[in-house]
């Protein structure tokens, strides 16, 4: 995928995520998928299960303010077959688009030729703009 592409990909998730819509993005996830939060691990096992992880993830960014999220593709390695890894970094605005915070994510996506059946294979938060909102997810240490 193009850093446009790609670029566009995830703010369509994000923008999904602001405004309740789990089930979809949960479809995107390969199940099972590793997601770390900084040294912490989650296994999302199921569509259903990821849709609950999602959901806890939202709420606690509404809680911070967040209105929107803009991801900014900083690196990307040569797709090896459909697979690509890609670093985003990703900032998180209110409504009257002050800056609240700011994140950096690894992501492992499968790209079949089709933007329409981009997955997630692998998520790695590797800095969070809140990691408050770890304590409420079911993480491993």
């Amino acid at each position: 995928m193009s850093t446009k592409a790609v670029t566009a990909f995830l703010n369509e998730q994000a923008d999904a995520l602001m405004v309740g819509d789990v089930a979809s993005i949960a479809a995107r996830f390969t199940t099972p998928i590793p997601v770390y939060l900084n040294e912490s691990l989650m296994v999302l096992g199921s569509p259903a299960i990821a849709e609950e992880a999602l959901g806890i993830m939202r709420a606690g960014l509404l809680a911070h303010g967040v209105a929107k999220q803009r991801a900014r593709v900083i690196a990307s390695e040569l797709p090896r077959g459909p697979m690509q890894k890609v670093w985003i970094d990703w900032t998180y605005l209110n409504s009257a688009g002050a800056l609240l915070g700011k994140g950096r994510t690894e992501y492992v996506l499968r790209d079949p030729g089709a933007p329409e059946r981009t997955m997630f294979e692998l998520i790695d938060h590797v800095s969070l703009a809140f990691p408050d909102i770890k304590r409420n997810l079911p993480v491993s240490r």
